[in-house]
């Protein structure tokens, strides 16, 4: 994984991960990587050569098989914790000092990414072609906007989600 410049001309470290790279976020100066198993966070740092943190969440399901171009797996910052699409149905929110999940909410559809920011966490389905606007504790789902207008073989496949600039 490279290291970019603040000003993004030039890389300022390399650092080896030591997982397949599914996913990943910035942390202030961190970046937080996901391995393709989705079991692994690792946490790198501009200044250091190797991870400076590796958290194993728990594999507490089997995960599904996914297509081989588009993954399931996504992580994001903020709110005071990460959040983990693990391939299910579960949003994990995941302490970054000591990797326990401290909640799973169970969305009832395949989640395919999440976002955080505009005062929540918001997660994605492409499968259920819907955002799901979840409140900052992971405890419960504030609301769910679809987003395509008919389901089926031919309807779009939404699977990813960024917040920015004010908007979703």
């Amino acid at each position: 994984t490279a290291i970019l410049s603040d000003a993004l001309e030039s890389i300022v470290n390399v650092v080896a991960a030591g997982v397949a790279p599914s996913a990943m976020t910035a942390d202030g100066d961190s970046v937080w990587v996901l391995g393709a198993n989705g079991r692994t966070l690792v946490r790198l740092e501009p200044t250091y050569d190797a991870p400076t943190r590796r958290l194993r969440l728990s594999a507490s399901v089997e995960l599904p098989a996914t297509n081989q171009r588009l993954t399931s797996l996504g992580v994001a910052s903020g709110a005071g914790a990460l959040w983990v699409t693990d391939g299910t149905t579960r949003l994990l929110r995941v302490d970054p000092n000591d990797g326990t999940i401290l909640s799973a909410l169970d969305v009832h559809h395949p989640l395919n990414g999440v976002a955080v920011g505009e005062g929540a966490v918001w997660a994605i389905s492409g499968k259920a072609a819907s955002v799901f606007q979840i409140d900052p504790h992971g405890r419960r789902v504030e609301s769910r906007i679809r987003i395509v207008n008919r389901l089926g073989t031919t309807a779009p496949f939404p699977v990813a989600i960024a917040v920015g600039e004010g908007s979703v």
